[in-house]
């Protein structure tokens, strides 16, 4: 319902994706033509747009029938006054207040990750408790970018915090080669030992036996990532 401001082309080439102003990204599925099968047809496959927490109605039953209140209608409004107090989701990317052009969303080299940048967050309280990778953040609404897995396009695998709203996001188109020493079979306890801290792999957001690079660009910088560390 907006202008298209981003598209990617999966390297795999089983569906191309688009994001919009119109704070959603829409996910399209290759299928071959029955006239020619050299050629493909791209038709709507789902629509990324909010993020959804746990149903909130039937954990607030749940509640209800477990707690020992002094009468039916007690529970009843307790359950509905705490499903007000508790958001049952929120939308996943920034609306048009954000000055920018450019919304370009990115394919991992290997075709795995979909990147999406002008990411939006609702950071609770109890989630911010629960969740050591948020420390330093504040409750509320921030700015992110979206790291999707190409099996699971509903909701993000991974997100980072930005001060200011991302609107480009690129993948180097090379794969490297792990900077950390892998263990090698047969070794002698002394070695392991001595390797230990060379070979940690506890900073890994992802499990690739080799190493992606991006670059992520919002209003006011450009930071690099990869994905062996944090």
């Amino acid at each position: 319902s907006s202008y298209v401001q981003g598209v990617a082309w999966d390297p795999l080439s089983h569906m191309l994706v688009s994001q919009s102003a119109d704070r959603s990204c829409r996910v399209y599925s290759a299928r071959k033509t029955k006239r020619n099968k050299n050629s493909k047809q791209y038709r709507l496959a789902t629509t990324i747009k909010r993020r959804l927490f746990e149903d909130v109605s039937s954990k607030t039953e749940n509640q209800a029938q477990n707690a020992n209140y002094a009468t039916a209608s007690e529970s009843a409004e307790h359950a509905a006054s705490s499903a007000k107090k508790t958001p049952t989701g929120h939308n996943l990317f920034c609306d048009e207040t954000v000055q920018t052009f450019f919304r370009r969303l990115a394919f991992s080299p290997d075709g795995t990750l979909l990147a999406a940048p002008t990411g939006n967050l609702l950071l609770l309280e109890e989630n911010l408790k629960k969740n050591t990778a948020t420390t330093g953040s504040k409750a509320g609404n921030i700015h992110t970018l979206h790291i999707f897995h190409r099996d699971s396009l509903k909701k993000p695998a991974f997100y980072f915090p930005f001060e200011y709203a991302t609107c480009v996001v690129q993948f180097s188109p090379m794969i490297y080669k792990k900077r950390r020493s892998q263990k090698r079979q047969g070794c002698e306890d002394k070695d392991n030992e001595h390797n230990d801290n060379d070979n940690d792999t506890g900073d890994e957001w992802t499990n690739f036996p080799y190493r992606m690079v991006f670059a992520v660009a919002s209003l006011k910088r450009v930071a690099f990532f990869d994905t062996e560390s944090r």
